[in-house]
């Protein structure tokens, strides 16, 4: 029979086994909310157990609230936190409020990718953006440290206010490329054709990663390590992807949406 765990919508990143057998008795006792992965051998399914409140007290308490068990900043712990994105993206409702949970959770993971990462500065400064509604990016550039990525900090201002917020992703990548080459590749000739290469593929990684780390992984593939690696080697690449998101996110959204999870508005290569 299949091993089957359950996943709290408040600790997404816990899960604890049940017995599978519960499941084969019909008219049994309701299930308690949460997501169900069941897995047998390589195979493996997923359901959403949606929560049920009966009153406007039980409605507030299923307010979604997810926090994460623990964290360390290394690629081990990133590549951990894409399989548990791709988990909770994978399991599909039709129910609101349970959609609900499931957005605020892959939220929640996608942040913590970025922060882990780029470290508690750029933590501190992205979690004030966040709580003041993400209305002014300047708040996020405060994550930018030396004088390096201070410089792109600024470069990154002037970017939004000229890059139109139906920019097709070739475009997207390309000045974020562009914008990051010093701070980020200065070890190399920039006129290398194998650098340059390195630098657009990993531009666009960080830009997928940013979106969406499922889309991040299927991509890169087995070089999805590499990408890992470089942005721990250069978070500069990290910042200014989540920055150039959340701009083209409030322009095209006129919200404070720190992530799209609809990658199909992407004009992917």
């Amino acid at each position: 029979s299949p091993a089957v765990s359950r996943y709290d919508f408040n600790q997404p990143d816990a899960g604890r086994a049940v017995d599978a057998s519960a499941f084969e008795i019909r008219g049994g006792t309701e299930a308690t909310p949460g997501l169900y992965l069941a897995s047998l051998g390589t195979q493996g399914t997923s359901i959403i157990v949606p929560p049920v409140p009966r009153t406007l007290d039980e409605l507030r308490e299923a307010q979604a609230h997810p926090v994460l068990r623990h964290e360390e900043r290394t690629p081990d712990y990133v590549r951990a936190l894409m399989t548990l994105f791709g988990t909770w993206e994978g399991a599909t409702t039709n129910n609101v409020l349970a959609q609900m949970h499931v957005n605020a959770i892959k939220d929640l993971v996608t942040f913590r990718i970025v922060a882990v990462i780029c470290g508690e500065r750029w933590d501190r400064a992205a979690s004030e953006f966040s709580r003041h509604g993400g209305a002014n990016l300047r708040e996020l550039t405060r994550g930018f440290t030396g004088y390096r990525e201070r410089e792109v900090a600024d470069q990154l201002l002037q970017l939004h206010s000229r890059l139109p917020k139906n920019a097709a992703f070739g475009r997207v990548v390309g000045e974020l490329e562009a914008v990051t080459r010093v701070a980020a590749f200065s070890r190399a000739p920039a006129d290398a054709p194998s650098r340059s290469a390195a630098q657009t593929w990993r531009s666009e990684f960080a830009l997928r990663l940013v979106c969406s780390p499922s889309n991040a992984a299927a991509w890169a593939g087995e070089d999805g390590d590499d990408g890992i690696a470089a942005l721990f080697l250069h978070p500069i690449l990290a910042k200014s992807a989540h920055f150039i998101v959340s701009a083209l996110m409030m322009s095209n959204q006129g919200s404070p949406h720190l992530i799209d999870r609809d990658t199909t508005r992407w004009e992917w290569r």
